[in-house]
């Protein structure tokens, strides 16, 4: 967290080639996963090209299980990052308290953020890094010419970032 309690850091897919299939981000086939509905996943992607050629962010509310993370809504965020907003991000306090307000009301959890890289990467870079926060997953949206591509997913533990399987979940 930042000075003023927002969370920081440093950029249109077919959700699937038919409703039944989820379709899967990159990741390394180990546990846990993240199941994000097909509705959210197409809200973050939206989110990120309406912010282009800055990185949109917001934040994930979900359930742990054993091995799974079920996000069951994003909150979008105003990006507040001081400095140049193509190349990092801060999460808007206000989007945090609303985030944090509506997994309580709901008995989940806030269980990370999401932000796009303009530059067209879908790997963490040395900012978000050095701003990340232990046991957070992090969404990473790779942008094309203001186009969102497909999301990847990252968990941060212990001091560094280690790539999960992402299911969008076809409504």
């Amino acid at each position: 967290m930042t000075p003023g309690g927002a969370l920081s850091s440093s950029t249109r897919v077919p959700v699937a080639a038919t409703p039944s299939e989820p379709q899967r981000g990159g990741g390394n086939g180990r546990s846990p996963a993240i199941l994000i509905p097909s509705a959210d996943a197409d809200q973050i992607r939206r989110h990120a090209e309406s912010e282009f050629p800055e990185e949109g962010c917001g934040v994930l509310i979900g359930v742990r299980e054993a091995s799974l993370v079920r996000i069951s809504d994003v909150v979008c965020a105003a990006n507040i990052a001081e400095g140049d907003r193509r190349r990092r991000y801060q999460v808007a306090w206000e989007a945090l308290f609303t985030a944090y307000r509506r997994a309580q009301t709901a008995g989940r959890t806030v269980v990370g953020v999401f932000h796009s890289h303009p530059d067209g990467t879908d790997s963490p870079s040395d900012v978000d890094a050095r701003e990340a926060l232990d046991g957070f997953i992090y969404i990473i949206v790779p942008m094309r010419e203001g186009l969102a591509g497909t999301p990847r997913a990252w968990g941060f533990v212990d001091g560094g970032f280690a790539p999960i399987d992402l299911v969008i979940a076809c409504a």
